[in-house]
């Protein structure tokens, strides 16, 4: 591991350049902190000093952090913005210094994680029912409706849905 490394003033490593006392972005910081290396921002204004760093840019910017999975936070927040910290292993969220959930890593690009106790309580309420209770709602409305959802319910079609998100590891119970 390198004692320093010199990055250029970008803003997903630097959030605020200055020659002399840059603001290092948290992660970025954590890092550094973490593997025992400096951090040396680019001082503004001299691109001389610059280093090649477009690439990286790229790379980070189009496969490092999520490779684009989605994770689930709780529905109190949404709209906030939330930090995120990723290991081989695992996604945490945090609400600024406040840890909110812990994932484990997606496998596959577009693969969702999601936790039950994030969603809103009538969507848990609803994710909560089964087939039984679809079938007692039906026939409380009358028979046409029950024998259309018997026509609807007889492929099966949830449990196999949930079976196959719970063994993806998409949904817990």
């Amino acid at each position: 591991m390198p004692a320093r490394i010199v990055i250029d003033n970008a803003k997903c490593a630097i959030t605020r350049a200055c020659r002399t006392d840059p603001l290092v972005q948290r992660a970025y910081a954590e890092c550094a902190e973490g593997y025992g290396f400096r951090i040396d921002a680019c001082p503004p204004g001299e691109p001389q000093l610059k280093g090649i760093v477009e690439a990286g840019v790229k790379y980070v910017k189009g496969n490092f952090v999520l490779a684009h999975a989605l994770y689930s936070a709780p529905f109190a927040l949404v709209g906030r913005r939330l930090w995120l910290r990723a290991t081989d292993a695992s996604v945490a969220l945090y609400e600024d210094y406040r840890h909110v959930a812990t994932h484990a890593r997606a496998l596959r690009a577009g693969e969702r994680r999601t936790v039950r106790d994030h969603l809103p309580p009538d969507a848990a309420r609803f994710l909560a029912h089964d087939r039984g209770w679809c079938e007692e709602q039906a026939v409380r409305i009358g028979q046409a409706c029950a024998t259309l959802v018997g026509r609807l319910l007889a492929d099966r079609i949830l449990e196999r849905l949930r079976a196959s998100l719970r063994q993806s590891g998409r949904i817990r119970s």
